[in-house]
């Protein structure tokens, strides 16, 4: 992270550190960044009254993120977007639980360029919530965080592609002007639904036949297509979210290793320590002790 800081600061706010972004997961492009929070807040967006110099989109998975824009409050929830202009201060309420979203900083004039080929209005200066109907924002997020963790000579390009689609289904989605392929949406939409669950309940035991009831598709279809979309099977892409954002919070010398362990789901240190080992060859103790 510490080679795009200045690229963070360029679309997020001139004032953001490194220590702001400890428990913050970053994926960068020259136009468009991504912030999941792991573990805590982003010390910057629970600055009172701080602003943007881009367009903020934040993505909700839960019920525990509060956004203040003057006197007013938004409360978030699952499948919903929060949108503000840039310049508009406000600031995120501070929580005990870790919050659950994906917040997305366009550049002000690149979004602008991309909003007049609709030829419409649109003020976000005091705060816009809304549903989101469709998975292709979550779909192209995704996208966009994968490409930005690989090292191919495409990537840049490849990464450039996505930036454009996603603000433009960003854009439409407010306009309500959104298309939908509802063949190539239904199975999208339950892969998209999988990895919301296991988003939000990794720290907790999670079962193939608990994702099933939860998004009322049987195990077994879900096993196929998640493993044909994803690469992984559904329980492989559980453990390296754990061990990844394991990782994260270790890194940031808050907790415990047994704590970081019960956190991401893994009921016995030893069996975590064995895994981590596996995965990044050092054991969590002294992944915890890097500098």
């Amino acid at each position: 992270m510490q080679n795009n800081l200045e690229l963070i600061r360029s679309l997020v706010g001139s004032s953001i550190t490194q220590d702001d972004l400890k428990f913050i997961e970053c994926y960068t492009s020259e136009k468009l960044a991504m912030f999941l929070p792991l573990g805590g807040n982003c010390g910057y967006a629970v600055t009172p009254d701080h602003t943007h110099p881009s367009y903020m989109f934040v993505l909700s998975y839960d019920h525990e993120t509060v956004v203040h824009v003057g006197e007013r409050s938004f409360q978030a929830s699952p499948k919903s977007m929060f949108c503000l202009a840039p310049e508009v201060s406000h600031h995120e309420q501070k929580n005990y639980f870790p919050p659950r979203y994906c917040a997305i900083f366009i550049e002000k004039r690149f979004f602008e360029k991309m909003l007049a080929f609709y030829e419409k209005e649109l003020s976000l200066e005091n705060g816009l919530a809304l549903k989101l109907e469709s998975t292709k924002i979550d779909m192209l997020t995704k996208e966009f965080m994968l490409e930005s963790s690989h090292k191919h000579s495409s990537s840049q390009m490849v990464q450039e592609s996505i930036v454009n689609l996603l603000t433009h289904e960003i854009i439409r989605s407010i306009l309500d002007e959104s298309f939908h392929n509802n063949e190539f949406v239904s199975e999208s939409k339950i892969i998209t639904e999988v990895v919301k669950y296991i988003n939000a309940n990794y720290s907790q035991e999670v079962h193939l036949e608990g994702i099933s009831k939860a998004v009322g598709v049987s195990a077994s279809h879900i096993s196929n297509i998640f493993k044909d979309e994803m690469g992984v099977s559904v329980m492989e892409y559980l453990k390296t979210l754990r061990l990844e954002n394991a990782k994260k919070m270790l890194l940031s010398r808050t907790l415990s290793v047994t704590e970081v362990a019960r956190q991401c789901g893994f009921n016995s240190p030893s069996y975590f320590s064995k895994l981590f080992r596996q995965r990044y060859h050092v054991r969590p103790r002294e992944c915890m002790n890097k500098q």
